[in-house]
């Protein structure tokens, strides 16, 4: 999906732009949030405005110090859009959507097995800024 939208405008703050989305997400893989959830986008120096949520709050949050991170990628084309307008309005440009060219079976699996470690952290951080947590299918298969 997020191949699909590179070229097409992408509504920042107010307005829609042309402009390449690739400007707004120059994230560092080797600075990535460790809470960021597997996928094309996640998020990684980011700044500690903690705007991203009010743009795309199904696919963004930040933790306790304000930095950003991709809680669950998008599933259609409006919550690509909604987190790429989210991911516009960090002045630091730190998110990114090249997690794809990152994420390895192995790196995938050690996230998983991590999860309910994390999970405690990103459900009250969901709960605080969201309501409650959708359900995560837990039939996943690597």
């Amino acid at each position: 999906m997020a191949e699909a939208l590179r070229s097409r405008p992408v509504f920042r703050v107010t307005q829609w732009y042309r402009e390449d989305p690739g400007d707004d997400l120059c994230g560092k893989w080797e600075d990535r949030h460790p809470l960021n959830v597997p996928g094309p986008f996640y998020g990684a120096e980011t700044d500690t405005c903690c705007d991203g949520p009010a743009y795309a709050p199904k696919s963004l949050l930040h933790d306790e110090s304000g930095a950003g991170f991709v809680w669950r990628q998008p599933r259609d084309e409006a919550e690509t859009i909604a987190l790429m307008a989210g991911a516009s309005s960090d002045p630091f440009c730190g998110y990114a959507w090249d997690g794809d060219a990152h994420w390895t079976p192995a790196l995938v699996r050690a996230w998983w097995s991590d999860f309910g470690r994390q999970s405690p952290a990103i459900d009250l951080i969901v709960r605080t800024m969201t309501g409650p947590r959708p359900e995560i299918r837990s039939d996943h298969k690597i």
